[in-house]
């Protein structure tokens, strides 16, 4: 637990649950607007790629969960911060971030929440990790799911359960998932803002085009061919689902109980190794509640299509060395959502960035610059779980990885 957090939490909560033994668990003193603290420790594992997690089914993890409003009402969204550690194999000491929809028909508010973020900051699959948690706000009781452990040989990654559901939560599980796949297919429109779309010229190369899990990511990457270590470099990238694949994946490869799949998040990361530098100020989109044309160029032709960014809402992290658009559908008050991502004739959702080699290079010499995008759709899906004994959620994050090398010639 990170200890700058725990001096302002008044409100604590153990869970003790195992596979043996069905311990309840209570709250104590409980007060709004200062999170929830809470110890969990695992069912067990269902590992989904034959993974194994060592000596983790007694080690607790805990959660401090902060959400950015406290009202509760019924079906609102709101944002969700969680502070997560985990002391097992994996030694887990992060933020994860994502929403939250309250179920609160009768004034006993139930959370439906999740979030997902990265271990140490480093921004790889292999470090990705999603929380799924239910918790009811009245008396304390909370189910969750964590999954990770992805990798090209573990593609499923690993599902871990947390708690109890003796059917307190089926009403809430049930209503917020319907509501939510349903709206989220709704057609709105949004307002344009007035930004000029960003065309890569057609001397730009694909870094790569990937289609994976018969569509249910689909990743596509540009950049040019060469350039110089005075001037720049134009990298982009687009990233398409299909929620009908994720589906049957899911359930073919996952948890053959699964239902109502839908997309919640999406992710572009770019990244690149030490010799370049990506700039904190040339990069699109960079705003929240906008809608972005961004033109992209077809190789060995000199046509482009434009790719039209409609979000309901996208966050940045923006360094030298590694550029990451966060981009999540709230659905229920948000139902535009990312809308792009699944039209049929539409290319996704993009982003582009500019690369600039960073490295002394004598006059005459060449040097390669190695670029790797990452695209991530997180589907969401509602499933019976044994350990947990009646209906739980859990989120299966598809990916795609795309890299190549352009060449940076000071002649």
């Amino acid at each position: 637990m990170r200890k700058s957090y725990k001096k302002y939490l008044s409100f604590s909560l153990t869970l003790a649950m195992c596979m043996s033994l069905a311990i309840p668990s209570f709250a104590i003193d409980i007060k709004e607007n200062n999170g929830f603290q809470i110890d969990l420790v695992p069912n067990g594992t269902n590992s989904i790629s034959d993974a194994n997690i060592a000596n983790s089914e007694s080690i607790p993890m805990e959660l401090d969960i902060q959400l950015s409003s406290y009202d509760y009402n019924h079906e609102s969204v709101v944002d969700n911060e969680v502070f997560v550690t985990w002391d097992d194999a994996h030694n887990w000491d992060t933020t994860l971030t994502g929403t939250a929809v309250v179920y609160n028909p009768d004034n006993a508010p139930i959370i439906v929440g999740s979030a997902h973020g990265y271990n140490n900051n480093n921004m790889s699959i292999e470090n990705l990790i999603g929380l799924n948690y239910t918790y009811n706000v009245e008396n304390g009781h909370c189910i969750a799911t964590v999954t990770y452990g992805y990798s090209e040989e573990t593609p499923f990654g690993t599902r871990v359960t947390f708690g109890k559901n003796n059917g307190e939560f089926d009403e809430a599980l049930f209503a917020v998932n319907d509501k939510s796949r349903n709206d989220a297919r709704l057609d709105t429109e949004a307002e344009t803002l007035p930004l000029q779309p960003r065309a890569i010229d057609r001397t730009s190369v694909y870094i790569g085009d990937e289609n994976n899990h018969n569509g249910a990511v689909q990743l596509k990457a540009w950049a040019y061919a060469e350039f110089s270590p005075d001037g720049h470099n134009d990298i982009a990238a687009s990233l398409k689902g299909n929620e009908a694949a994720a589906e049957r994946i899911i359930v073919n490869n996952v948890d053959s109980t699964a239902t109502y799949t839908a997309a919640r998040n999406c992710e572009i990361i770019y990244s690149f190794s030490s010799n370049a530098r990506y700039s904190n100020a040339e990069y699109y989109p960079k705003e929240k509640e906008t809608s972005i044309p961004i033109s992209i160029p077809i190789p060995k032709t000199f046509q482009s299509y434009r790719i039209h960014i409609l979000l309901s809402g996208i966050s940045v992290d923006a360094t030298d060395r590694q550029t990451a658009w966060h981009m999540k559908n709230s659905s229920i008050n948000s139902p535009y959502g990312i809308t792009e991502l699944f039209e049929s004739g539409s290319e996704g959702v993009g982003a582009f960035n500019m690369l600039y080699y960073d490295n002394p290079i004598a006059a005459g010499d060449t040097d390669r610059v190695t670029v790797q995008v990452n695209g991530v759709i997180g589907y969401d899906y509602m499933f019976v779980d044994p350990e947990v004994g009646g209906f739980n959620n859990s989120t299966w994050y598809a990916y795609a990885t795309a890299s190549n090398t352009v060449i940076c010639n000071n002649t």
